[in-house]
């Protein structure tokens, strides 16, 4: 389903696949409606399907434990299939739970919250990036049709911006670098790192150790290893930036502060 930029705005500004109505014009809104409805009818074939699959870990099928998780032997492949879908789902709420919990904390404990953050087992800049995402997203702009990383990948946008692209990626069945690669396509910046025939040459000498690292992380998330360490030196720089910006604003902001 090909749709006019337009078009995008219109499904958008139509509170996505809630259908509470637009603020927009009615020939606006009029001229996006059979694209709403598709997405509607989308939805709930979405829905249906983790209705499906909810309780999927508590079934006969399956024990899950802490430090494992039992299957019974003789496993049909369709409830192997929703095992691992339900499982998939609990690893992408996680984030989003950590993230409101720890803004929780910082709202209601500003002078304690900091020596429970241990209790979550994770590491420091893990903690600092949920809460940050979590903070960008109040509950009804978070899709459950898309991953937690969705919402990563275009977080430090405005939030009209946001919608659309996830709005995007659902209509698209985009994966996470699918949403990277054409994010990078219309801000102009190609495909590849590196690919502007304008761009400056940086040298870097780095220890065996190190470079394997790199290449075990880069390797890991299916990336190239120079597109790899870009990604992540673009990441760095723009939550500098964001930082920078969001210094001295209220404690409505999204950026928190976390011990180290």
């Amino acid at each position: 389903m090909e749709l006019s930029l337009h078009q995008w705005h219109v499904i958008h500004m139509s509170d996505q696949l809630e259908g509470t109505p637009s603020p927009m014009s009615t020939s606006r809104v009029d001229a996006g409606t059979g694209a709403v409805e598709a997405l509607k009818t989308q939805a709930a074939s979405r829905a249906s399907s983790r209705a499906r699959n909810v309780d999927a870990l508590r079934s006969a099928h399956s024990k899950a434990g802490k430090v494992s998780l039992g299957l019974q032997h003789g496993l049909p492949f369709d409830a192997w299939k929703r095992i691992g879908e339900q499982v998939g789902t609990l690893h992408d709420s996680s984030a989003w739970w950590v993230g409101d919990w720890l803004l929780y904390g910082q709202r209601s404990y500003p002078d304690r919250y900091r020596s429970a953050m241990d209790a979550t087992g994770l590491g420091y800049q893990t903690l600092r990036n949920y809460a940050w995402i979590a903070g960008r997203y109040p509950v009804s702009r978070r899709r459950d049709d898309l991953s937690f990383g969705h919402h990563a990948e275009v977080a430090s946008l405005s939030e009209d911006d946001q919608d659309m692209w996830l709005l995007r990626s659902s209509i698209q069945h985009w994966s996470r670098n699918d949403l990277r690669r054409a994010l990078r396509a219309e801000l102009g910046s190609g495909t590849s790192s590196g690919s502007s025939t304008s761009g400056v040459a940086i040298d870097l000498s780095v220890g065996e150790l190190r470079h394997a690292r790199w290449r075990a992380a880069a390797n890991a998330n299916g990336r190239p290893l120079q597109d790899w360490i870009t990604e992540v030196l673009d990441s760095a720089a723009a939550a500098a930036l964001r930082e920078s910006r969001t210094a001295g604003e209220s404690a409505t902001s999204p950026a928190i502060e976390l011990a180290s």
